[in-house]
């Protein structure tokens, strides 16, 4: 029970470190979509904070030590980064970007759901719950500006 205690609480120093990446690019990428004006520069910033929000909510105790989720992660942090190119090139509106993340996070979800573990599952449906809530406001920020025409 000692040996379970110290290794949840005395070991931070990892943790923190990992979790620090994650909050800076969370902070960066939220000040870019605040303070810019530019609206690449602004797709940046959303995607630093969506990849951020990845490292600290798909992260978990046991990332290093298994196999599996460390390459889910890599996997939603890549095809977040494709999706951002393909933005920049063709030219779109960041909404597309939520919502090609979702298509990319159901498709992750439903060919790995049997061999990851009940915690790593738990949390990729959080993840796509969260992501279902920015497309919903997406879409009502969408109907409400076109019943203002």
């Amino acid at each position: 029970m000692k040996k379970h205690f110290n290794q949840i609480y005395f070991n931070i120093s990892k943790v923190n470190q990992y979790n620090i990446v994650a909050i800076l690019l969370i902070t960066v990428g939220a000040f870019l979509v605040l303070y810019s004006y530019i609206s690449n520069i602004e797709k940046i910033g959303v995607v630093l904070a969506i990849i951020g929000f990845f490292l600290i909510v798909m992260k978990t105790d046991k990332t290093t030590n298994d196999t599996k989720e460390l390459p889910i992660m890599m996997i939603m942090i890549i095809w977040t980064i494709f999706l951002y190119v393909i933005t920049i090139l063709t030219n779109s509106i960041i909404d597309y970007l939520f919502f090609l993340v979702l298509i990319g996070l159901l498709v992750i979800n439903e060919f790995t759901s049997k061999v990851i573990s009940v915690h790593q599952k738990n949390r990729m449906h959080f993840v796509i719950f969260i992501f279902l809530i920015i497309i919903v406001m997406i879409l009502i920020k969408k109907i409400i500006s076109m019943s203002n025409i």
